[in-house]
């Protein structure tokens, strides 16, 4: 979406976020995890606001065979 960019490497997908929310967030590793078969290896998050409406920003880096099955092909 609009609050993330995404740099993909051989081994790693390095993902920075600015000012999403937690639902949206949680909605989001939840997908990478169990549609792309990726999890996070690195995460640097840094919250922004108080409850609910506390804003994210910063970095997830995931990992998986994911990965390493799309550089095969």
């Amino acid at each position: 979406g609009p609050g993330a960019r995404i740099e993909a490497s051989a081994d790693r997908v390095t993902v920075r976020l600015e000012g999403v929310t937690a639902e949206a967030l949680a909605q989001w590793l939840s997908q990478a995890r169990l549609n792309a078969r990726l999890l996070p290896v690195e995460t640097r998050l840094q919250r922004q606001g108080e409850a609910a409406a506390a804003r994210w920003s910063g970095t997830v880096i995931l990992a998986g065979a994911a990965l390493a099955d799309a550089i095969m092909l």
